[in-house]
């Protein structure tokens, strides 16, 4: 013990360090994790056939309809086609989007449309239009595997709103 007393007075500022830092350290790991986690948030989660405030906008009836039967050549064996729906009415000036389709539970695989492949031939508009000024409907379609579960999220990203988006939550 006697060789390790100078030992320790020599060092002692720098284990004093160690010991605020290493904590300091962690914590601020965490913090940076967690935040980073919450900032691609939903605004809120909006239920079925409810309208939500967004992007300057009003977004109306959101919902999730399976169409395999309508369009049955076009669906892959083991899959359905799912369209999600919903009307936007623009404040004023249109505005882009991307829309996804998120599994609610189980694996939250999530699929982004298919308007334009696997011989899908799709006459609705599958996009936020940037240069409408008056209400419009969205309809969107999703190849989806057979097993995808019943609970879906239908979300919506406009770049100018980042790192915030719309979550409309659809029962079928």
């Amino acid at each position: 013990m006697s060789r390790l007393g100078p030992w320790l007075r020599r060092n002692a500022l720098a284990l004093i360090a160690l010991a605020v830092l290493i904590p300091v350290g962690v914590m601020a790991t965490g913090v940076a994790a967690w935040t980073g986690a919450k900032s691609g948030s939903p605004v809120q989660p909006i239920e079925a056939g409810e309208t939500a405030e967004f992007a300057g906008a009003q977004w109306r009836d959101p919902r999730v309809v399976d169409e395999t039967s309508l369009h049955r050549d076009a669906v892959p064996p083991d899959a359905r086609l799912l369209v999600a729906e919903f009307t936007v009415i623009p404040g004023g000036t249109g505005m882009g989007c991307t829309i996804t389709l998120t599994e609610a539970e189980g694996a939250g695989r999530s699929w982004e449309s298919q308007w334009n492949g696997a011989g899908l031939s799709w006459p609705e508009q599958p996009f936020c239009d940037m240069a409408a000024t008056g209400p419009y409907e969205v309809r969107v379609p999703y190849f989806v595997p057979a097993d995808a579960a019943e609970r879906l999220h239908i979300d919506v990203v406009v770049a100018d709103e980042l790192p915030k988006f719309l979550r409309f939550t659809d029962e079928r």
